[in-house]
């Protein structure tokens, strides 16, 4: 993408070099493109506005163009997968509050019985099943 950055910034300032009537050597990547500048040089008149239906075709085609980068450009659509994984997550908060607000020590409540032994490694095992249950989510929806 920098190359493409690179070469319009070059031809922008070819352009401006060839309004402004100074010499400026373009590089062999758009030397095409120059000439096709100069040649419209020539063709337009100097200091004539573009007409009425050329501002409303460019103005169009400016806004179609946004658009569609727009599009490109969004990444995180609201799609069944999104929303499927939006709920598993919500899930699991849910899951660790609970079981955060039921878990009192004092009255022997602790996960010191438990296969996992401590909080920590129960949060770690939803935590890791919730991102593997949205991977598995998210991988069947793009085939």
């Amino acid at each position: 993408m920098d190359e493409n950055r690179r070469l319009d910034d070059e031809l922008a300032e070819l352009t401006d070099a060839i309004i402004e009537n100074r010499e400026m050597t373009p590089s062999q990547d758009i030397a095409d493109l120059a000439e096709i500048a100069r040649g419209l040089r020539d063709l337009i008149e100097p200091n004539t506005p573009p007409s009425a239906s050329f501002d409303a075709r460019m103005k169009n085609r400016l806004d179609m163009e946004w658009e569609q980068r727009q599009r490109r450009m969004t990444r995180m659509r609201v799609t069944p997968a999104v929303r499927m994984v939006s709920l598993a997550a919500a899930v699991v908060v849910v899951m660790v509050v609970v079981i955060f607000l039921t878990n009192n020590p004092s009255e022997g409540g602790g996960f010191d019985g438990t296969a996992l032994g401590s909080p920590d490694a129960l949060i770690a095992v939803v935590a890791v099943a919730a991102v593997v249950g949205a991977a598995i989510l998210v991988w069947r929806n793009r085939r």
